[in-house]
């Protein structure tokens, strides 16, 4: 299956055109028009423990972020990087002896799509964290506790933007099960760095049999952000049989603040289950290289194509 995103040229020629005077419209040196100019994402954090991960070559590194040793998978095209989009994956929530950065970096081939995009993807890992009835897991900051995590994507920005020279206005957040809800994190606090989200079985406010309370209660984003919405059908849970969380409820609660608040969304579900379906995974590549941050989704005025049979732009 092909990972050339069929809206990438649609979005360069939006980008293009954006502040170019029509034919026949006078120039700036003919009068006193000009185009608005551009939002900008917030500017680079500064660094919290002053380190960066290994960027001379795509692979596994570890740094101190935070006070804390977090481990971190890039991919990115050898050679040139200067301009590329920057692709933040979160992992679902594991265990840590699965090396989940690792596993969904090969399963998924990041690589080999970092070269084909071409893009600079970045795979953080989930810190260790004991969970009652559950034991120790691999899982983000989304029970009430981001800012180690909220850290992290801040010093890796600054890292890669700085290092390889990323394009800070296409730096995009996708996450799959626990990291899409980390993703939903990321809206709420770091939309003003975002140029689009991708979430696969994700959502907003959810409850565990810990103390009764909801997390991830849903909180308006500073910055209208892009959105594809993937849920998978009543099949959509976690765990598999159990069903504590409803991937399917959580994404309708999330769907339901972003319209309210303005953001463009796409909505697809499919009958699949806990996973990221073939066409989801193509749908969400086109996605983030279609989007720039500040810029008009091209889908809002090209439609989304083939995608209709199972997607829907939310009105």
């Amino acid at each position: 299956m092909s990972r050339t995103p069929r809206f990438f040229a649609a979005a360069l020629l939006s980008a293009a055109l954006v502040g170019c005077p029509s034919a026949g419209s006078s120039s700036a040196d003919d009068d006193d028009s000009t185009e608005a100019p551009l939002p900008q994402p917030a500017p680079l954090a500064e660094s919290s423990d002053g380190e960066c991960p290994d960027l001379s070559s795509p692979g596994v590194s570890t740094f101190s972020s935070a006070g804390m040793d977090r481990k971190v998978v890039t991919a990115f095209p050898q050679g040139e990087t200067e301009g590329l989009p920057v692709i933040f994956f979160f992992h679902g929530l594991t265990t840590p002896d699965q090396n989940p950065a690792e596993q969904m970096a090969n399963a998924l081939d990041l690589q080999g799509l970092a070269e084909d995009l071409p893009a600079i993807i970045i795979i953080p890992e989930a810190p260790a964290t004991a969970m009652p009835l559950v034991g120790e897991v691999s899982i983000w900051g989304i029970l009430g506790t981001p800012e180690a995590d909220l850290a992290l994507y801040d010093d890796l920005r600054g890292c890669v933007v700085n290092e390889l020279a990323g394009d800070i206005r296409r730096v995009h957040s996708v996450g799959f099960s626990g990291g899409a809800l980390w993703t939903t994190q990321m809206l709420m606090s770091r939309s003003d760095t975002l140029a689009s989200a991708v979430e696969f079985s994700g959502g907003a406010e959810f409850e565990l049999p810990l103390d009764g309370s909801p997390f991830l209660g849903y909180e308006s984003p500073a910055e209208r952000t892009p959105a594809l919405l993937v849920a998978g059908g009543e099949a959509d849970e976690w765990p598999q049989g159990f069903g504590l969380i409803d991937f399917v409820a959580t994404t309708d609660t999330l769907q339901g603040g972003l319209r309210v608040d303005g953001h463009f969304i796409a909505r697809c579900d499919h009958e699949a289950g806990h996973t990221i379906p073939a066409s989801g995974w193509d749908f969400g590549q086109d996605w983030v290289m279609a989007h720039e941050y500040g810029v008009e989704s091209p889908f809002a005025t090209d439609g989304i194509g083939e995608q209709e049979s199972w997607c829907g732009i939310v009105q």
